[in-house]
């Protein structure tokens, strides 16, 4: 029966890799919990917003202990799971850190092991991996996973919140005008080098038309500087710091600037062109292809992007129509709708195994 599923999911978050992959697992996680399914988390290190919305939620969190190797990890886990008087159904794994020798100490004991992945660099052990990069192709992962692997690739697996369906439908269909000169700016949930600042004040210095909508986490801590900022230009800049509902926030925005990640998906989702920066060294190669494919424009590393650069391919997208349709006409269809669709296939491994 659906209510003796189990799943448990490997994955944690910090101010280093971002709360992605655990805002993600948490959206499967609530859509589970509809379907009558006990989702655990097990976690070595969470951001504390992440741990706060755990606590108010109904899922059990395990903490794993401090580790210095994948197989100390692995080890730590597979007592924790020895010890219960079942073993879950289905593991998931949400995790840049964890590879194909530690998903396979598990296929003894959990009859499904699934991976969530979007970078195609490192081998999985999995029954079901999971990509939802809207480039990706069954090639990127042919030596990566064993043969007979089932993968799900491409847009119709994006993982967004559930109310950007909704609103994807309303852009479609043409019931919501963009605001002109409004940018939506996201740098990541917490943002420890405060790009988010720096950028806010570049835009709001060089572009006097603009008005700059800024999106944060709740553990974003430099909120005073943009305080500070708040208070020179007024309504010039909005800002809201722990966001509920980031389709609502970015969905009227003319354009946006920030980091990849989800918040790619849920930009192309609602139709807003977007001019992106690497905050980390793994996002270049995806970018790039990315900026290839005229998804986005990618500008280069935040840390070290020309000004000049970036006020320029800014201001030309503001008052260019056409250049704007070109950064969305060869996007894919995002439709605010896959997270159903991997749930499905959760619930398909573990009724097949």
């Amino acid at each position: 029966m659906m209510s003796e599923i189990q799943v448990a999911c490997r994955v944690d978050s910090s101010p280093h890799i971002g709360e992605g992959h655990f805002r993600r697992c948490l959206l499967l996680a609530n859509q589970c919990a509809t379907k009558g399914v006990h989702f655990e988390f097990f976690c070595r290190e969470l951001t504390p917003n992440n741990s706060r919305q755990l606590e108010q939620s109904s899922f059990r969190l395990t903490w794993l202990p401090e580790t210095t190797s994948r197989q100390q990890d692995a080890d730590a886990l597979l007592h924790i799971l020895r010890q219960r008087k079942s073993v879950p159904n289905l593991l998931l794994v949400d995790s840049y850190l964890l590879d194909g020798k530690w998903e396979e100490i598990f296929h003894n004991l959990i009859p499904s092991v699934v991976v969530l992945d979007d970078l195609a660099d490192r081998p999985h052990h999995c029954t079901t991996l999971i990509d939802p990069s809207p480039l990706r192709v069954k090639t990127d992962y042919l030596h990566l996973v064993p043969p007979g692997t089932r993968l799900l690739l491409g847009a119709d697996y994006t993982l967004l919140q559930n109310n950007f369906a909704a609103y994807h439908q309303v852009f479609r269909d043409g019931r919501q005008e963009k605001k002109q000169n409004l940018i939506h700016l996201f740098f990541g949930a917490t943002d420890p080098a405060n790009h988010t600042f720096v950028y806010a004040k570049l835009l709001l210095e060089n572009l006097a038309d603009v008005t700059v909508k800024v999106a944060a986490g709740p553990d974003y801590p430099f909120a005073e500087t943009l305080a500070a900022l708040h208070l020179e230009y007024e309504k010039r800049l909005q800002y809201t710091i722990g966001v509920d509902d980031m389709a609502a926030h970015m969905a009227e925005c003319q354009l946006a600037i920030g980091a990849p990640g989800t918040a790619t998906w849920e930009r192309i989702c609602l139709g807003i062109p977007q001019l992106l920066l690497a905050t980390n060294d793994n996002q270049i190669n995806i970018l790039q292809r990315l900026h290839n494919a005229k998804f986005c424009h990618y500008l280069g590393k935040a840390d070290s992007c020309s000004p000049h650069s970036i006020l320029e391919v800014t201001n030309r997208l503001l008052t260019d129509e056409n250049q704007r349709r070109k950064l969305l006409i060869n996007c894919p269809k995002i439709d605010g709708k896959g997270a159903s669709r991997v749930v499905h296939a959760l619930l398909e491994d573990c009724r097949s195994s």
